[in-house]
């Protein structure tokens, strides 16, 4: 059991560095369009 954990965190890890990258890339995409939404119709962010 112990080294199944070991290798679990080990993918867990990996895994959650490669995405990253993703998260942040989306973050920025989100903040863009929210932007975008508050200066062409504010309405909408109410």
């Amino acid at each position: 059991m112990i080294e199944t954990e070991k290798s679990f965190m080990a993918v867990a890890v990996t895994l959650f560095t490669m995405h990253l990258p993703i998260a942040v890339v989306e973050g920025i995409i989100t903040g863009f369009v929210i932007l975008y939404l508050k200066k062409v119709k504010p309405e909408a962010l109410e």
